[in-house]
């Protein structure tokens, strides 16, 4: 007998939970059916053509952003010297040490060698963004370095953060 009611009780729940589960789904289908209705009308209000997405549009949005993520690993290092046969990698590795840190880079100077001009700033690339925000959270303790006193280090910029800048 008691067996008996268990098997009951048993098939009484599998009933039950198919029904909470035909309800779960049906509330889900229609709340996404709701949301992609409201999305696209929410696009095509927004779009001045009436086109959901314009090629030329996401092109240059997807630069934007490959530039942003790109930039994101660089540091521009300001002031510090050029001689005729530098080891740009050795300058670079002696300044970062200075400040505590020694990350795998690629370090470049920037613009064209003038003779008599200002000296190039270097761009140095790090492995990930969070290599670069180490760094710049160290900066401040080159202004304690007499040798480097003239050196700063900053984020690399898109000529538009520059220009707000």
């Amino acid at each position: 007998k008691m067996v008996r009611l268990q098997d009951q009780l048993l098939v009484q729940k599998d009933e039950q939970l198919q029904l909470f589960k035909t309800s779960v789904e049906e509330t889900v289908q229609t709340t996404v059916e709701t949301g992609i209705k409201s999305y696209s009308a929410a696009v095509q209000k927004n779009s001045t053509s009436g086109a959901v997405c314009n090629s030329k549009i996401l092109k240059n949005v997807m630069k934007s952003v490959a530039a942003e993520e790109d930039r994101s690993k660089n540091l521009i290092v300001f002031g510090l010297k050029e001689e005729d046969e530098e080891q740009l990698p050795a300058l670079v590795t002696a300044l970062l040490e200075e400040i505590g840190e020694k990350p795998h880079f690629k370090a470049t100077r920037v613009g064209w060698k003038r003779p008599g001009t200002a000296i190039r700033p270097v761009k140095i690339t790090v492995p990930s963004s969070t290599a670069v925000h180490q760094i710049l959270m160290k900066t401040e303790r080159l202004r304690l370095v007499e040798t480097h006193k003239d050196v700063w280090i900053c984020p690399d910029r898109s000529s538009e953060e520059r220009a707000t800048r």
